[in-house]
Formats: C-alpha cells, sequence, structure tokens
C-alpha cells in the first residue's frame, strides 16, 4: 500500500519533470519577437516588423536570423544599406550561410553594385552548390555586365537542377540574342514558351525570329537598305 509521503513525494517529482518539460519546449523571448515580425512581414507590414526583429536582437545579438529577416525588411522598403549592414552582421556569425550571401548578393545587385553581387552568388553557390537561384541570379548580373558566356552557363546548370522554371530558358534566351544567336534564342524562347506562355515571351520570340531572318538575308547578300524600311528596335533588357 502506497503511503502519504510517497504519494507526496510522486506528486513532486511530477511538477518537476512538467516544469522541466516546459521549459524544454517553451519558446525563447528572442524567438517570440521573430515569430511575430515573421507574422507581420507576411502582411507586408514591414516597419511593425522590423521593429519586432529589432526587438529580439536586444535579447539576443547573435541572432543571425533576426539579422536576416530584418535586412529583407529594409531591402524591400528599399533601405539597401541597412539591409546590406545586417547581412554583413548575419555573415559574421556564420560565415558560411549561404541565405546570407544569397541576399547580400540580392541587395548589392539592387545597389547596381554588380561586382559585389555576383561575388556573394559565387559565395552561396561555393557553400551550396546545388543553389539554382543563385546561379540564375548570377547569370542575370552576368548579362547586365555583359559576360554573356559566363550567363549562358549559369544558366545551363540552373535549367540541369530545375528544367521546369520559365525564367531560366528565357533570360539564357536573352543573353544568346545579345551574342547574335537568334537560333539558340530562338529555342530558349520557344521552350519557354511550352512551359508558361506569355506574351512577353511571344514578344521575345518575335524580335528572335525578326534578328534571324535578318541575319540569313543579309548573309544571302540582301541589300541592307531593305531593312531600312522596315527596320525593328533590338530587344531591350
Amino acid at each position: 500500500m502506497m503511503l502519504k509521503q510517497d504519494i507526496f513525494k510522486i506528486g513532486i517529482l511530477a511538477l518537476i519533470i512538467s516544469s522541466v518539460i516546459c521549459n524544454v519546449y517553451a519558446e525563447s523571448p528572442e524567438k517570440e519577437f521573430a515569430h511575430k515580425g515573421l507574422k507581420l512581414y507576411k502582411e507586408s507590414k514591414f516597419e511593425e516588423a522590423i521593429a519586432e526583429f529589432s526587438r529580439a536582437i536586444e535579447i539576443n545579438p547573435k541572432y543571425a536570423n533576426a539579422y536576416m529577416r530584418r535586412g529583407i525588411c529594409y531591402h524591400d522598403t528599399k533601405k539597401y544599406d541597412l539591409a546590406v549592414a545586417d547581412y554583413d552582421k548575419a555573415i559574421i556569425i556564420n560565415p558560411k550561410d549561404e541565405w546570407a550571401h544569397y541576399e547580400r548578393a540580392y541587395t548589392y545587385s539592387a545597389k547596381g553594385d554588380l561586382v559585389k553581387a555576383i561575388s556573394d552568388y559565387s559565395e552561396a553557390i561555393k557553400e551550396y552548390p546545388e543553389y539554382v537561384e543563385a546561379y540564375a541570379n548570377r547569370g542575370f548580373t552576368y548579362i547586365k555586365t555583359g559576360e554573356f558566356d559566363k550567363a549562358i552557363a549559369d544558366y545551363d546548370k540552373a535549367i540541369q537542377i530545375n528544367p521546369k522554371q520559365v525564367r531560366y530558358y528565357s533570360d539564357r534566351g536573352d543573353a544568346y540574342y545579345q551574342k547574335n544567336n537568334y537560333e539558340r534564342a530562338l529555342s530558349d524562347y520557344t521552350q519557354a514558351i511550352q512551359i508558361g506562355p506569355n506574351p512577353i515571351l511571344y514578344a521575345k520570340r518575335g524580335h528572335a525570329m525578326w534578328e534571324a531572318a535578318r541575319y540569313n538575308l543579309l548573309s544571302a547578300g540582301c541589300s541592307n537598305t531593305f531593312f531600312d524600311f522596315i527596320d525593328l528596335p533590338r530587344l531591350s533588357l
């Protein structure tokens, strides 16, 4: 038969175990603020989200995720320098975080600092070689810098990882177009249309068809004067 003191001891033990379990699963204050910030961000309440992430950082200055989330809020409100500063802090805490390098690259690109953007996309890829969006965005940045062969190589890799993404074919088509390789551009625009048709893709393909026909006729000896009457502007990217 169980004595009263035994029952009392069991009750105390149960309370201790319950308290330990609650402490294990209870969310830390900084994470509570971060979760509030994430909810506000998803509601596009960026300034309020920034305030919550800032509270999380005040509690835990080593909370890399809070810096990342706040940095994204700053980016989306076009406060690019503040965004970069937050990504810098996240990278100091975790230098091998591919997400931090990717987001900083994205912000550098928005600032027009394309060299730094390429460097950070490359770092993200180094840490995560299957980071498909890092390849795609680095490829797009290479198009901006006029390095079309490098852009094509990056889109080749992106398509290898995800062959069903319209943008990768469309952007690689743009790179081929800028290299005056209209046949390859046509092929990529057509592939993009097959996956997800839209008016912009048809317009791009129309430009590529025109330039291909023009090139072929000029190669066959047709006078360039003929095209002066029906010339189309080159595709502007």
